[in-house]
């Protein structure tokens, strides 16, 4: 994954294109360069998941595996307490009707399947039933990859004056409200997506939930960032040091350029 953002421009410009403007996602994956790149993003990060023993993100795996697993594998792994949710939702829409409450029953206990293996309508609707719910399985986890990029490309939107005056009625420190000022100037555009990619400390730090939601959390909302205690734990402090240090010398390169 590294390797592509440091060595291809096009994708990392279409990764900022669409956290601009989500809307061009669709004609994106029409790109087949791009769309292999989206999957392959996907993968990466279900992959930073902890291991339920199944993972449904890449349709080459449903498609491939689902003949090599038996009827009951695949209904206990979508049926899970993970995805359970998920099935009973599906179970709702009309097109199931049919066979509703046999399919309510086996998502609730997997091995009432037992009963219903006779019957062969209801054995092919399940069957197709796997297959809708492995794709909408696999869209969902793609959107919420794809909404946790768009969170680190997605420029923020800072009121630098607002946020200081919050600080300020907090009794912030003098370097606490340096520090925002400065955060308020880093861009978080391709060249910078790139160069962090290219840093082992920040490929890293995006791997850490507390760095990530600290980084979410101060592009989301500054103010309400600026007077937590986020900030002072050191781990965060260091994160965005460095960010900021990132920044400027991207700049500083671009501006050379």
């Amino acid at each position: 994954m590294r390797e592509l953002l440091q060595q291809n421009e096009k994708i990392v410009l279409a990764l900022r294109d669409m956290s601009l403007n989500p809307d061009v996602l669709e004609s994106q994956l029409g790109d087949h360069e791009l769309r292999g790149f989206y999957q392959k993003l996907i993968d990466f990060l279900q992959s930073k998941k902890k291991d339920t023993g199944y993972s449904a993100s890449s349709p080459s795996h449903t498609t491939n595996d689902q003949p090599q697993r038996s009827l009951d594998e695949q209904v206990l792994a979508a049926a899970s307490l993970e995805n359970g949710a998920l099935w009973m939702r599906l179970v709702d829409e009309a097109r199931w009707a049919a066979y509703r409450d046999a399919l309510m029953e086996v998502g609730e206990d997997p091995e009432l399947l037992l009963f219903h293996a006779e019957e062969k309508d209801f054995v092919n609707t399940l069957k197709r039933f796997l297959e809708v719910f492995e794709l909408t399985k696999q869209r969902e986890e793609e959107q919420s990859a794809l909404e946790a990029i768009t969170d680190l490309v997605q420029p923020p939107t800072f009121d630098e004056a607002e946020v200081l005056e919050v600080l300020s009625s907090a009794g912030a420190s003098d370097e606490d409200a340096e520090m925002l000022e400065l955060l308020s100037s880093v861009h978080f555009g391709p060249s910078l997506m790139t160069a962090m990619n290219q840093d082992s400390y920040c490929v890293q730090a995006l791997q850490d939930p507390v760095l990530m939601a600290s980084m979410q959390q101060l592009m989301a909302n500054p103010k309400d960032f600026a007077i937590t205690a986020t900030l002072q734990e050191p781990v965060v402090r260091e994160f965005f040091l460095k960010l900021i240090a990132l920044s400027f010398a991207v700049q500083e390169q671009s501006d050379e350029e």
